[in-house]
């Protein structure tokens, strides 16, 4: 089974009205199995050399019967979790600033944010977190190393990370800061002659559709020619989001998608439907990738199915499955994230990894710019590489220099020529000739590369959405 998803909003909930007089009727065990339960409970309490918690055995047997559905999007959160998840939802949230996924249970950087303490840090896309305040991590769960990671603003937590290529554990002395996470960003794009609007949905939180709302009504304001709407790297989030995004976008009709759920030993299905009719004057595209999941999936699947708008980009995750939270009335705090049901698009199909159509294909694939798959330069304090040295940061140096325009080997040797490259990079931007990659020389690095990808000429999936837009004004 695939495991990788995104924390950042994989987990999508059902409408909370689905629980509205709801009780599972769920079947009790026979008296032998409680009797089974509760001898090794006695003797794990009495007798374990640990002299466990009883506490700690609960919520052991807790997330042991989660673990028995083989379900990788049911949760039990306590209350200091249950409010972690509830900030990853807005607009900013406290941490050390990345996204990450789940892989295999190991907690996998997937992106950095610009300027944050894991970019200060010299955390790169790809490394593992492994330690946590000296903690190994390796044979507990995913999302508890993700939740230890958070903490209160201004403290300090020290990582320690598996990174490929380097054999030992490498520990960083983290502040945790106030990330600011908006979920939407917008600009306006002028190409080929017209005015296109860009609007990129980093997920589907609290108040993503308000946010969503201004931006378009902003574009709009400004007569954009077409409209471009990204949802790739999107994780998901709220399905309350993504209905009223798409009251904003599309034209009336009885049916949107539906969700298939268990409730009361029955399944039941639930159908949601456009408020309004919104239809636009204008071309409107869809950004997607192989990270846009869940709820990203659902927009973009009735995007297509509704008002045919064309998807751009590559086939997407795959997550056909909805949650939703039920708070705990014993433990008042703590909620149960629980798998209730399957999401199906407008036609009817489950674009489920695991049974499903395995993700949504796009109906115009462009896969991305290599360049962009380039993970950051890390390099400590006091270190450099220089002629004649071998290393894998100096092979992802060699891919940002080609990438920037000059020419030079990438296999991660160093050799004269890469030597005379660096020196006239750091004379062309005023850093000190020393001809190594030194860390000032990475930081510089890093920052072109991200003035490199934030060009749309540079990314190819947007160039050939304008390109659509262009197309359609002709």
């Amino acid at each position: 089974m695939r495991k990788a998803f995104f924390v950042s909003g994989l987990l999508v909930a059902i409408m909370l009205a689905f629980l509205a007089g709801l009780t599972v009727n769920m079947r009790r065990p026979q008296p032998v199995d409680d009797q089974a339960f509760n001898e090794v409970f006695n003797h794990i309490m009495n007798y374990h050399y640990t002299n466990p918690e009883e506490e700690t055995l609960w919520r052991g047997a807790i997330d042991g019967m989660i673990r028995a559905l083989g379900d990788d999007f049911s949760h039990y959160y306590d209350a200091a979790e249950a409010r972690q998840y509830e900030e990853a939802q807005g607009e900013s949230f406290v941490g050390i600033g990345v996204t990450v996924q789940n892989v295999d249970e190991q907690v996998v950087i997937n992106s950095i944010f610009p300027e944050s303490p894991a970019e200060r840090a010299g955390l790169m896309v790809g490394d593992i977190i492994r330690f946590v305040d000296g903690v190994d991590y390796l044979n507990r769960s995913y999302i508890e190393t993700v939740f230890s990671v958070r903490g209160e603003e201004g403290s300090t937590v020290e990582i320690g990370i598996e990174r490929p290529g380097v054999p030992d554990i490498i520990n960083l002395i983290i502040v945790r800061e106030r990330i600011e996470n908006p979920s939407v960003t917008y600009r306006v794009i002028g190409s080929g002659g017209y005015q296109f609007g860009y609007i990129k949905i980093n997920m589907f939180g609290n108040e993503t559709a308000d946010n969503f709302k201004a931006a378009i009504d902003d574009l709009e304001s400004q007569n954009i020619q077409g409209l471009i709407v990204d949802v790739r790297d999107n994780g998901g989030g709220d399905l309350f989001s993504v209905v009223n995004i798409m009251n904003y976008l599309l034209p009336i009709r009885n049916n949107l998608f539906s969700i298939e759920f268990f409730a009361q030993g029955t399944s039941q299905t639930q159908y949601y439907h456009s408020a309004d009719d919104h239809e636009k004057d204008y071309p409107v595209t869809v950004l997607i990738n192989q990270h846009s999941a869940s709820a990203a999936e659902v927009f973009a699947s009735v995007m297509y199915e509704v008002a045919e708008y064309p998807l751009i980009g590559q086939t997407t995750f795959g997550k056909g499955t909805v949650q939703t939270r039920i708070p705990m009335t014993n433990v008042p705090g703590d909620y149960l994230h629980i798998t209730r049901g399957v999401w199906r698009t407008t036609n009817g199909n489950w674009v489920h990894f695991d049974g499903g159509t395995n993700g949504y294909e796009p109906q115009i694939k462009v896969e991305q710019n290599p360049a962009f798959l380039i993970p950051p330069l890390f390099i400590r304090a006091g270190e450099s590489f220089a002629f004649n040295d071998v290393h894998p940061q100096i092979e992802n140096a060699q891919k940002m220099l080609n990438a920037l325009g000059y020419t030079v080997r990438t296999d991660g040797y160093f050799d004269s020529n890469m030597q005379d490259i660096l020196e006239q990079f750091q004379l062309l931007n005023n850093l000190e000739s020393t001809a190594t990659l030194n860390p000032e020389t990475a930081q510089f690095l890093n920052e072109s590369m991200l003035a490199y990808r934030q060009d749309a000429s540079n990314d190819l999936q947007l160039s050939e959405a304008l390109d659509y837009l262009i197309s359609q004004n002709d």
